[in-house]
Formats: structure tokens, C-alpha cells, sequence
């Protein structure tokens, strides 16, 4: 669940692993100090894509992830074996033995696993192959299951799969049905137990409305902000630190799980990039959702000298599941940081909801290149997906947000003026760089701005070979980008095809390059960072499902083949939609070995270079300048 490229950063088809833990006390004899303390990991793996998406000689991220698993578990010791008891419920794929579900326990996996595969064996507790793990009633049999099992010192509920924040987690491919905030808090309610812990491997979890809905049920949260890596957490240091952590202090475990997803160098692959991880205690988020209702109450979005500056601070916070046509959440601390400095005569009332979660993250970690990320998403109530997810009937999100994300939605939904660019400087200086200074300006928001490099072709067409979000701005509306940024272009080039250019997007000033592609007539979202010597450090793709939603991040292979679209513009800035070149397909192994940097000076004399302004509102109104 941890940008393939779009920092585990979408779908309703994305499914999500969940860590429950719960609080059941010990009956033992208070006395007998010297018992050893007992844990229950319940283990909720919905296969789906991530199990039955891989080629026949290679393992699905479910089958190595309780591999790893039972490593973990074996070498523990037979004292250290006796604290840790594993549960779990696989299916959810469209895969052989991976329809509908089963139920199996530690000695079950280990001899069903004996053939390198899962779920072709007799040993399960419980089998149907029509279940669908979508469906609220499948997770409530299995916490029944869990709850019948007696008294544990802590309990653990792993939901694994893909996750899409406000959307829900675990998507069962044979059933296209996923389980929904409100489905899991039904769940929790109707069963009538609560946990230590809920964890969740999967993609986005950790975010305000999923902390929301399950603060009732459990003591923290273990969930990822961005996308997940398609391996999620590392189940042989999960089971090792449940094993020996002698107390089953779920804190302590808990950090360890942090530890091992960021550090270990088992998982740090092409598609490990841009990890999150952060413990959560789900014992404040009240408090935080108070102090966010004052908030919100103080501010008068229908003024526009309220909503532009908010909407300003949205934009400019941290953001995940991200590509060129926006973001699905944001940074909710940054997002506090940002509107200080936006509205700062709101401080008194943004203060209290900034301690509020800082007070709730009690460990947090991410990779290089995930600064910004504190520990807790909040959606973007601009992203197009906000709306179709009905996000306002979220049942444990109070009225006053609610109300405040309507009011968002309809002053999104009432603009219909395109941006204004003007006012070119070809030549300014800021500071001491050279560049070209413009005026940017909108009714309401901008939700992004790129300038675009194109490749001049002859006869007043143009194809874009990169764009960049680089801009600076210099106040009152004016915006500053250096002329010089792209001497050179990323490309794909072999002796017997020459090159060709890939159209990336540099995300984030640089931080990332993205763009959509077709995978095995798919579409995806690629994903590539580059190291100061522009070598290519990470590279992963990311599957874009028809409801809009992102897969987990998936390393490339030679199972993949890669083809793509390079647009074609008019003199003016509008693109010739019927005009795309197309390019592949390229075996996904290829993509690293033929990526090069060239100079533009290197592609020849007729080569020349152009570029233009792309500017957008927050309700999809694009503004383009002429090309220059």
C-alpha cells in the first residue's frame, strides 16, 4: 500500500493491510509474574492483484509476505514460538486457491507452504470459495473467529491489501468490492471488541478520516501517509519483534515495524521509494477533531480573502498519491504550518489544532525525499475524486467539517473563469538568476502551474518533451522561472532505435519526474528519481484504476511493456489531441538501461527549444500561454 512512482500516494481498488491489536487483558493469576505474555496477530490478507498480478514463476507480494512471515516465526525460539499466536484469513484474488477465503494457523501455512505456494493444501480451519473479503460480514466472521479464541495480553489485526484513505481498504478482485470507513466501523461496533493496535498495510492509511472512523476500537494506529511499496511491511523482523519483545509492548513492536520498513535493505528496491510509516494514538484524535471544528467555525470561506489563502495552504502542503493532475491528500500538520502562514491573524485557532497532532503522532519515519510528512494525512477537498467518494457521508466525520468540505465543493463547482497569464518579462532578473517573470491570477485558486519545454517539429507544431512545477513566487501575483532549467531532456535511446523523448513532469520542484504511460495496454503512472549525477536511484510504476484510484508501487520487469504518448501542441499553447506520437512498447527492464540525459545541444542544430505556461484552477479550468 506504500507515488509504483506516485509516492505504499489509489483506488477504491487499492486494498489496504490493517493492524488491529486488541485490548484484552490477561485472566491469569496476577500472582504467576513469572508467565510469559501473550500476543495475537489476526492476519485479514486480501490478495487481490497484489497475489494474482505477477508472472506464473514469481511469487505474489501475499505469498512472500507470509513467507517472510513464517521465517520470522521460526526462528524464534520454542519459549519465544509459545507468546506469538498467528491467525489468518488469505483469499480475495483470482488466483488458484486464492478465491473466495481461508482460514489457517501457523502450523497450517507452514505445511501449506511446503510447495513454494499457498492455498492448494487440506490443513484450513475454515474454507468458501464464494466468500468476498469486500464484504464487512467476511471481517466480522473472522474477528468473531478471533474473539472466541480466549484471552491474549495484546491482540493484533492485520488488514493487508490496498488502501485508499477516506476511501476504504481491501479491494476482492472476483467481487470488485472493497470495505469502506463505515462498513469498518459497523464491523468493530457489531462485534463489540476493541484492539490494541490497528495497523494497516496498505497505501494512504494513515489519514484523519481512517483515524476518525476507528478511534472507538482501538489504542493507536500503524499506517503510511504516501503509497506503499507493492512488498509492504517485512513480516520476518514483524513476527521476531512480537517474538521477543518480552512485555508485547505494542509501542515498542510498533516502532520496530517503522524501523524495518524504512531501513530494510531486504525491501530498499527500485520500488521502495518515498516510504512513510507513523504510529498514531488514536486516544487524541478527538481532540484534534475538536480543535479542528473551532478552526473552522472561526473562518468565512465564502469570503474570498478566507478561502484563496486556505486553499493557497492546501496546495502548498505536503501531498501524496500524487501525479500531474493532482493529489489526494495532504499533510494535515503541514497543512496547520501552511495556513499560519497564509492567514496568520488565525493563529490563535490554527495553534491548538497543530499541537493537537503533533500530541497524537508518537513515532513517525520516511525516506529521503518524504520531508513534510509528520505522521497524518487529511484529504484534499479539490481533488475531483473528493466529490464521487461522497467523502461528507463518512459517518464518524463531525458536521462542522462536513459542512466546511461542501462548501469547498461548491465554490469549486461555481468556477468556470480560466486563469489569467500576462504581463511576460522575458528577460528578468531575480536576484542574480536570468529568467522570465509573468502574472498568474485566478477567481478563486490555482491548483497547479507547470511551464513546458517543447521540441520544435516545423510548421508551427511542437512536442513536449518535459515540464517542470519550478516556478518562484515573487509576490503580488508575479511568479519567476530561470529560462536555462532544461539544457537537457531525459530519453530513451538504443543503437537500433535511436531515441526518443519521454515527456516527464519534474513533481515537486524536482523532487520526483512522473508521467502516464501504458502498461500491457494499462494505464500507469511512472515514477523515476534521479541522483545529483542524474542516475536513476529509484524507478517504479504505479497501476491507475478507471475510478481514479492508484495500485501500490510495483517494480519494473520484464513482464512489463511500456508504451506511451507524446503530445503535440499549436503555436498558441493548445495541444493537437490527434496528433499524439506514439512510442513502445519497451520491455519495463529496458526503461533503466536505455534512460539517458542528453544535452539539448547534443540532439543537433535543427534541434530548438521552446516553452510555455500551463496554469489550473481547482475546478479544472487551463489557461496556456503562446509557446516562446
Amino acid at each position: 500500500m506504500k507515488h509504483q512512482l506516485l509516492m505504499k500516494s489509489i483506488l477504491v481498488s487499492v486494498i489496504l493491510g490493517v493492524f488491529l491489536i486488541g485490548c484484552g487483558s490477561s485472566n491469569s493469576d496476577t500472582t504467576a509474574v513469572a508467565e510469559e505474555k501473550k500476543i495475537l496477530l489476526g492476519w485479514y490478507l486480501t490478495g487481490s492483484d497484489l497475489e494474482s498480478g505477477v508472472e506464473s514463476d514469481e511469487k505474489g507480494a501475499g505469498t512472500s509476505d507470509l513467507l517472510e512471515a513464517l521465517k520470522g516465526y521460526r526462528s524464534l525460539s520454542p519459549e519465544q514460538q509459545a507468546t506469538v499466536d498467528i491467525k489468518v484469513v488469505f483469499g480475495g484474488s483470482n488466483k488458484d486457491g486464492w478465491r473466495g477465503i481461508k482460514y489457517a494457523d501457523i502450523d497450517c501455512l507452514y505445511q501449506d507452504s511446503l510447495d513454494g505456494e499457498f492455498g492448494n493444501d487440506s490443513c484450513y480451519m475454515k474454507e468458501d470459495p464464494d466468500e468476498n473479503m469486500g464484504d464487512p460480514s467476511t471481517l466480522q466472521d473472522f474477528i468473531t473467529y478471533l474473539n472466541e479464541l480466549g484471552s491474549y495480553d495484546k491482540r493484533m489485526l492485520n488488514l493487508w491489501n490496498h488502501g485508499g484513505a477516506y476511501q476504504g481498504i481491501c479491494l476482492d478482485e472476483n467481487h470488485e468490492d472493497m470495505l469502506t470507513l463505515n462498513e469498518l466501523k459497523e464491523v468493530f461496533e457489531a462485534t463489540r471488541t476493541t484492539f490494541d493496535i490497528i495497523g494497516m498495510d496498505a497505501c494512504l492509511m494513515a489519514n484523519y478520516s481512517v483515524a476518525k472512523s476507528v478511534k472507538d476500537y482501538a489504542t493507536y494506529l500503524l499506517a503510511s501517509e504516501e503509497l506503499e511499496p507493492g512488498h509492504g511491511w517485512q513480516y520476518e523482523d514483524l513476527v521476531i519483534s512480537m517474538g521477543t519483545q518480552k512485555d508485547k509492548d505494542i509501542v515498542t513492536i510498533s516502532k520496530a515495524i517503522i524501523d524495518s520498513f524504512i531501513d530494510s535493505p531486504d525491501h530498499n528496491t527500485d520500488d521502495s521509494i518515498r516510504k512513510t510509516l507513523s504510529l498514531i494514538d488514536l486516544r487524541k484524535v478527538q481532540t484534534i477533531s475538536d480543535k479542528f471544528d473551532t478552526l473552522n467555525q472561526s473562518l468565512t470561506y465564502g469570503d474570498m480573502g478566507v478561502f484563496k489563502p486556505t486553499a493557497n495552504a492546501i496546495f502548498q502542503s505536503k501531498r501524496y498519491d500524487k501525479d500531474e493532475d493532482g493529489f489526494r491528500v495532504i499533510d494535515f500538520q503541514g497543512y496547520m504550518e501552511q495556513l499560519t502562514l497564509e492567514l496568520p491573524n488565525s493563529s490563535s485557532a490554527i495553534e491548538p489544532v497543530k499541537d493537537a497532532i503533533e500530541d497524537s503522532i508518537i513515532y513517525s519515519r520516511y525516506q529521503e525525499g518524504m520531508e513534510g510528512s509528520t505522521g497524518i494525512t487529511i484529504a484534499n477537498p479539490f481533488n475531483d475524486l473528493f466529490t464521487d467518494s461522497e467523502y461528507s457521508d463518512i459517518q464518524s466525520l463531525s458536521e462542522i467539517w462536513r459542512t466546511t468540505t461542501r462548501e469547498f465543493t461548491a465554490i469549486k463547482e461555481g468556477d468556470t473563469e480560466e486563469p489569467t497569464i500576462d504581463n511576460f518579462e522575458i528577460d528578468c532578473v531575480n536576484d542574480t538568476e536570468v529568467g522570465t517573470c509573468l502574472d498568474i491570477s485566478d477567481n478563486t485558486a490555482i491548483s497547479s502551474f507547470h511551464y513546458n519545454i517543447f521540441a520544435d517539429s516545423g510548421n508551427d507544431s511542437y512536442i513536449k518533451i518535459a515540464a517542470t512545477d519550478i516556478l518562484e513566487d515573487i509576490g503580488d501575483g508575479r511568479y519567476f522561472f530561470v529560462n536555462n532549467h532544461f539544457d537537457s531532456v531525459p530519453m530513451l535511446c538504443s543503437d537500433e532505435e535511436g531515441c526518443s523523448f519521454l515527456s516527464l513532469t519534474y513533481i515537486d520542484k524536482g523532487e520526483y519526474f512522473s508521467m502516464e504511460v501504458y502498461n500491457n495496454r494499462l494505464p500507469y503512472q511512472l515514477n523515476i528519481e534521479l541522483d545529483d549525477d542524474d542516475n536513476i536511484t529509484d524507478i517504479a510504476i504505479v497501476q491507475q484504476y478507471e475510478d481514479g484510484t492508484s495500485g501500490r508501487m510495483e517494480q519494473l520487469d520484464d513482464s512489463d511493456n511500456i508504451e506511451y504518448f507524446l503530445a503535440v501542441y499549436n503555436n498558441d499553447g493548445t495541444k493537437r489531441f490527434e496528433e499524439s506520437i506514439h512510442v513502445g512498447p519497451i520491455k519495463g527492464s529496458d526503461i533503466k538501461k536505455l534512460f539517458v540525459i542528453k544535452n539539448i545541444q547534443e540532439l543537433g542544430e535543427d534541434m530548438s527549444v521552446k516553452m510555455n505556461m500551463e496554469v489550473e484552477d481547482i475546478n479544472d479550468n487551463i489557461s496556456y500561454s503562446p509557446i516562446f
